[in-house]
């Protein structure tokens, strides 16, 4: 689909527009000028609250989070509706967005639900489609992961971030199950109890299956195990009712002491991981200021967004009412809110540390849970080990409760000291599980059979979970490989990708940069990454300052080469990733740009963006006055945007509509101030076709050069028609007649003894239209202009040649 134009704005009770206003573009660029307070940023604001949902510079904590509730017109009554309607140059997107108030609440909807709006207006999300002054400085002055953020928002590199994070913790996942699941020590326990068995160090599986059956030869059974599905004939033919019990009792306690063997080695893992976890606590804590960053960070943050949106207007701190230079204050607010970051990072950091623990000494904890839940536990000659054993799962549980405490909380970690499970613990476990085992062994002893039985079931489970723990570990190390290798493509690839797009991004800003500050000693603009090992952290601005390069910006960009920066950065973002819509909207950007700045910019947008359909609004006279000069034959549009207690924002309004308000009063008879809209009109045509004709005029200074009266339009129109077009002199009359007419519409906008008739009014109109038919043509809806001038043939004509006179230059 073709990137959409905009054909037909309408804006109805919405922020600062009461009535009504109507913008009917027709793809068309547009410069509209307003004195401050006239009601431009209402249409911006419109905009954003149709494309995005929200409005940026109103949300907060009293308006709400999007802002909408500071949309509707304070004044406008509940029973009256609220909208804004768009009209693009591809029809099947038209739609209205209303903004209702229904049983006390505000309620949004919108006309377009199709599927093509939809994914429309879910693309054109991530599109940079307007800014205002206030947000020029907003990348150049945010940290460099935010710098990073709204890139990555507005190029969709952010999915490709989020695959690599998604890689990254998978990756660091299955490394750390590698680590914590302690695969080696777990098959060296399993491994002793097979020789404590057999008497032997098992190989392999043929190894094993001949260990037994030397196990069982003494037995004399007529049995013999040739693969390890014949075990459990052989246990069943030796097996007698009386064997359960000490099976049962044998293999628990071989259970705890699997337990206190894999414990002893994962103690040291838990240890230097807890260590390393209380130093990173302890670093954080002990800078007195980290602390009181991290209580404040919130509040830094809600005070950047009250600074940054404009919200708060007085030049003095917002909290402590001390004289301060917003500015500054913004500056300094945006410093602590970036060493924030850095806390916060190293929060995050610890975090996953914290999350490393916790999956590491979950798997003893939960080993315990299962060995306590055990009803053996609760015969008489159990009760000393299951008090050992809800010791050792005290100690653990004292890690995990370190690790839960917050960090701004008046108190350390406790040390290592405080915390370790000694090994001499564990070995006290182990005897008296030894010592309970005893009677056992003395029964085993009194019967060959129940004694090899023990030992074949110890040998089975023993050497099942090391082929188990064998082919998992094979498993999850393959899986660790193949997340290496991907991730390490990835990285490569997104770097590779990263730094092209990046250099050809950071050309367009440069380029547009050095188009409005020629012969400046700032030179090579550009955007850099910043990597901290592997890991992508941010992005950063870097550029020559009389040939050192330096970095960042406010540190010697005054703030209009800030701002300057700022445009540079959005028209390159533009130029760069808009693929839905050709529009831009420039609210008031130029506010704090110095006069050459001014001038570069307007010839920016003149040279590098006359693809693209603009909407400019400025409260800045002079500048404005230069771009309508400018765009005047560029098929730009211009006008005024006024403010009234009555209206609100309004618009001057379109010659068309005036033209059919002016015929539909006629024809209802409704003569109230129709002399004014015909002598409006007049105006209108008449300057048009001075244009056009090239009429001369006395020079007169400022805005009286615009809004010279219809007597002397006219006059000087049909001095130009009679000296040079010799087929006019039939046309004087009407010429006079009109000139006449221009009376009643004089004394019709101003307070007058005369009051035009019905019959009056219709005479006027008629000689306008007349003058209008002279020289205008319906067939091609083009002036005769000396632009379609046959020098041959001494005649003007408009551009299809259907009208057409004699004309002596």
């Amino acid at each position: 689909m073709p990137a959409v134009r905009i054909k037909k704005i309408h804006i109805k009770g919405l922020r600062g527009i009461r009535k009504e206003v109507i913008l009917p573009l027709e793809q068309k660029s547009i410069v509209l000028y307003g004195d401050n307070g006239a009601g431009k940023s209402s249409i911006t604001d419109v905009l954003e609250w149709f494309y995005k949902g929200k409005i940026s510079h109103l949300s907060g904590e009293e308006i709400g989070k999007s802002g909408v509730e500071g949309l509707r017109n304070i004044s406008l009554p509940d029973a009256q509706e609220a909208f804004f309607y768009i009209e693009y140059s591809d029809s099947g997107l038209n739609c209205t967005k209303k903004l209702e108030v229904k049983k006390g609440a505000l309620k949004q909807s919108v006309s377009n639900d199709d599927q093509k709006f939809n994914d429309f207006i879910d693309a054109s999300q991530r599109e940079n489609l307007l800014i205002r002054y206030k947000e020029l400085a907003d990348f150049v002055l945010s940290t460099k992961t935010e710098k990073l953020s709204g890139l990555s928002a507005i190029i969709g590199f952010s999915d490709v971030t989020d695959i690599r994070g998604v890689l990254k913790k998978a990756l660091n996942e299955i490394s750390r199950e590698l680590k914590n699941r302690n695969f080696d020590g777990s098959i060296n326990v399993q491994q002793s109890n097979l020789v404590k068995q057999l008497g032997q160090n098992i190989t392999s599986e043929k190894h094993f299956v001949r260990a037994l059956n030397e196990l069982i030869a003494p037995l004399g059974i007529d049995k013999k195990i040739d693969k390890l599905a014949d075990i459990e004939e052989v246990i069943t033919s030796i097996k007698k009712p009386t064997d359960n019990l000490i099976i049962e009792q044998n293999n628990f306690l071989n259970g705890i002491k699997d337990f206190t063997s894999n414990l002893k080695t994962q103690t040291i893992s838990i240890q230097d991981t807890y260590q390393e976890y209380e130093k990173q606590f302890s670093s954080i804590r002990c800078n007195v200021e980290n602390l009181k960053n991290i209580v404040l960070g919130n509040l830094l943050d809600a005070g950047e967004i009250v600074l940054k949106n404009g919200q708060y207007k007085s030049q003095s701190c917002p909290l402590c009412l001390q004289p301060k230079d917003t500015t500054e204050l913004l500056k300094e607010v945006r410093k602590r809110i970036e060493s924030v970051q850095k806390i916060k990072l190293e929060q995050e950091k610890l975090s996953q540390n914290k999350e490393d623990f916790d999956e590491l000494i979950s798997i003893p904890i939960e080993s315990l849970n299962v060995l306590l839940r055990n009803k053996i536990l609760l015969q008489e000659e159990y009760k000393g080990i299951k008090t050992k054993l809800e010791a050792v799962k005290a100690s653990l549980l004292d890690y995990v409760s370190e690790t839960e405490q917050e960090i701004t909380l008046d108190r350390d970690l406790k040390s290592l000291n405080d915390l370790k499970i000694h090994v001499t613990e564990l070995a006290v476990i182990e005897a008296e599980c030894e010592v309970v085992r005893k009677p056992l062994e003395v029964k085993m002893k009194d019967n060959k059979f129940t004694e090899a039985l023990v030992k074949i079931e110890m040998s089975k489970v023993a050497y099942g979970q090391i082929e188990a723990l064998k082919r998992e570990m094979v498993i999850i190390d393959k899986q660790k490989s193949s997340f290496e290798s991907i991730y390490a493509e990835f990285v490569k690839k997104q770097k590779e990708g990263l730094e092209v797009f990046i250099n050809n991004f950071s050309g367009l800003i440069d380029e547009y940069y050095q188009f409005m500050n020629p012969g400046e000693p700032i030179k090579d603009v550009k955007l850099i990454t910043v990597e901290d090992g592997e890991e992508l952290v941010g992005v950063s601005i870097r550029f020559k300052f009389f040939d050192n390069e330096v970095s960042p910006p406010h540190k010697y960009f005054s703030e209009s080469h800030l701002n300057c920066f700022g445009i540079a950065f959005f028209l390159a973002s533009v130029k760069a990733f808009n693929k839905e819509n050709k529009f831009i909207l420039l609210d008031d950007v130029i506010s704090s740009f110095d006069t050459n700045h001014r001038k570069r910019f307007a010839d920016l947008l003149i040279e590098k963006f006359s693809d693209y359909q603009i909407i400019l609004l400025t409260h800045e006279k002079q500048w404005f006055e230069y771009v309508r000069t400018i765009v005047k034959n560029k098929n730009w549009l211009i006008n005024t945007l006024k403010w009234s207690e009555e209206n609100g924002a309004s618009i001057n309004e379109d010659v068309l509509n005036l033209r059919d308000r002016i015929e539909s009063n006629i024809a209802s008879g409704t003569s109230e101030k129709l002399g004014n809209d015909i002598r409006e009109y007049l105006e209108h045509i008449l300057k048009i076709f001075a244009y056009h004709l090239e009429v001369k005029f006395k020079f007169l200074f400022n805005d009286t050069n615009e809004d010279r009266m219809s007597f002397e339009l006219l006059s000087a129109l049909k001095g130009q028609l009679l000296k040079c077009g010799t087929e006019f002199a039939g046309s004087q009359s009407l010429l006079d007649r009109t000139l006449n007419s221009v009376f009643i519409g004089n004394k019709d906008s101003h307070d007058a003894s005369f009051n035009p008739t019905m019959g009056d009014l219709k005479a006027f109109w008629k000689d306008v239209i007349d003058i209008e038919n002279l020289l205008y043509c319906g067939e091609c809806k083009h002036n005769v202009s000396l632009k379609f001038y046959d020098e041959g043939a001494k005649r003007i004509r408009c551009k299809c040649g259907k009208k057409n006179y004699h004309w002596l230059k």
